[in-house]
């Protein structure tokens, strides 16, 4: 296994890769990308979830309003029984306005905060994967839906994958702070 990591790490890819890495504007630029992504599937969404109460069907679109809703509020949740988050920031979770601070609150770094990195994950690992199933029953088994309802499908994909990186950054950052603090 220490050939092929040696072969991999001796690729231009992987030295421009680093370079990258150590790039505050890249760094940037992942955050917006992480950003425009999260915020895109919440949009899609929420399109959805007003499409579906203007077609008459009040408990779909109340579902995919919830579907959307519910997982930053967990979110806030758990961020708040572990002394991360004030009560006062429960409105803006509430408006979907928690990642667009938590990004501006690291971009001088070009480093997810601890907040920002548990926000994009929750919604790609509890929102994404959900309203993706539902919007997917609803496409199986509703009426012919208009062309958002794919694209949400789609981008939802996207954002679960995205989300699963950020996991893997998330425990990265945990464990950061735990050397620093012993």
């Amino acid at each position: 296994m220490g050939g092929i990591k040696k072969c991999i790490q001796e690729t231009k890819i992987y030295k421009d890769s680093e370079k990258l890495s150590k790039n505050i504007w890249a760094k940037r630029a992942s955050l917006v990308i992480q950003l425009v992504i999260s915020y895109a599937d919440i949009a899609l969404d929420l399109v959805n979830s007003v499409q579906l109460f203007f077609d008459g069907e009040v408990a779909y679109g109340t579902i995919m309003f919830l579907l959307v809703v519910l997982p930053s509020t967990m979110t806030w949740a758990f961020l708040r029984a572990n002394g991360s988050a004030p009560w006062s920031d429960l409105p803006v979770v509430m408006f979907q306005l928690a990642p667009l601070r938590e990004f501006r609150d690291s971009w001088n770094k070009g480093k997810g905060s601890e907040g920002y990195i548990w926000y994009i994950a929750a919604e790609g690992l509890c929102e994404a994967p959900l309203s993706g199933l539902f919007t997917a029953y609803i496409l199986t088994f509703g009426e012919d839906q208009s062309i958002t309802f794919y694209i949400s499908f789609i981008w939802s994909t996207i954002s679960m994958a995205k989300a699963a990186v950020n996991i893997v950054k998330a425990i990265q950052y945990a464990a950061e702070k735990m050397q620093k603090e012993a």
